[in-house]
């Protein structure tokens, strides 16, 4: 993604309708699946963190953590959400097999960088 589209999406993704809209469907969706659940929640390719920081409160026994290959946009993302961030690449996640509990990566299939056999 080019880098002025990361500012835009950090200007305008608290109050925009679709980042309201696809973060709400996301969060519900997760909800059903990790009530009672302490594990690692990973969003991939966070942009710069709205939706990690949605994830904090209702995850709260989660322990939630982010990763993006753009290290100005997991600068901001890890101010907006205080989470943990890692700098790397969806097509080559660097966390070993079944250490996550749930993954969430939206609107990343349509990016340039993003080979979707990988992610």
């Amino acid at each position: 993604m080019e880098q002025h589209e990361y500012t835009l999406i950090d200007h305008v993704e608290e109050r925009m309708w679709w980042f309201h809209a696809m973060h709400g469907n996301l969060l519900r969706l997760l909800n059903r699946f990790l009530v009672g659940r302490n594990g690692v929640l990973l969003d991939a390719w966070l942009g710069t963190g709205g939706l990690l920081n949605r994830l904090q409160n209702p995850f709260s026994d989660a322990t939630v953590i982010g990763i993006d290959i753009e290290p100005k946009a997991a600068l901001r993302a890890e101010e907006k959400s205080g989470a943990s961030i890692v700098i790397g690449s969806v097509n080559q996640l660097p966390f070993a097999n079944e250490s996550l509990s749930a993954l969430t990566s939206a609107d990343i299939l349509c990016q340039e960088a993003v080979h979707p056999d990988l992610a």
